[in-house]
Order: C-alpha cells, then structure tokens, then sequence
C-alpha cells in the first residue's frame, strides 16, 4: 500500500497475510492467488511476487470503481524459485475520502527485478499458532 506500512497477500500455500482494512485475499494453491486491495489512496502500490517453481506466470492488475473495471494490465513472466520481481501501481485519484475516491489515472510499470527490503513489516503466525503473550 501506499507509504508502506501495511501489506496483504501470501507468504507461502499456508500463510495468508492481511493488514489491509477492507481487503480480501484468497487462494486456490497451484491455481491462483487473488489479493484485493481498497485503491482509494493516491500513490504507489508495489506488488512482489516470488516465484514457488520455475516457469512462465502471469499476473492481470485490475482497478474498479463500484464494480465497473476502470484500468487494466496483464503482466507476464518467467521466474525461478526464490527468485523475485516486481511491479509499482501508481494512481491519481478525485476525492478526499480513500473509501469513496476514484482512481482517475491508474499507470503500471514493467516487471522487474526485486533489489529492495521488504515493502512492509510483516508479522505472520502460522494456522493454530498462538500469539504471545505479553509479560
């Protein structure tokens, strides 16, 4: 998300992880990977993907506005495991309000090679892990 401080998507097949408020992240493993993010903020979104295998992915970025498809890109690539790239989502919105704004200009950069940290802190607990409690 914009500024960095939160993200949402996969880890691996078993680990979800969502800080977004209002964003739905879902899976089919070996099928597909849906993360959907609220695009009412102007800036840049960063999207990483790492790859699980070797071989060709693709990737459809879609923006909407109350369910009309407003921009939309197709991303296609070769990987290895490990390996990561990344695109960056940048958008122009009208209104002040992130949960009513329209993206009015939405660009998406080629794919490229990940050099960077992590795009956010990340704090994952696998399923049936407890949290720690504190002293």
């Amino acid at each position: 998300m914009p500024g960095g401080r939160v993200a949402a998507g996969f880890l691996d097949d078993s680990v979800e992880v969502n800080q977004v408020f209002g964003s739905l992240t879902d899976s089919a493993p070996g099928q597909r990977w849906l993360v959907e993010v609220p695009g009412g903020e102007a800036g840049d979104y960063t999207l990483v993907l790492t790859g699980v295998g070797e071989g060709r992915f693709t990737v459809d970025v879609t923006g909407r506005y109350l369910g009309f498809r407003t921009a939309r890109q197709a991303l296609a690539g070769h990987t290895r495991a490990g390996e990561r790239v990344f695109t960056r989502i940048s958008q122009r919105v009208k209104g002040d309000d992130p949960r009513t704004a329209r993206a009015t200009g939405t660009q998406v950069e080629a794919l490229q090679a990940w050099q960077g940290d992590e795009p956010a802190t990340v704090v994952a607990l696998r399923s049936g892990s407890r949290r720690p409690q504190p002293n």
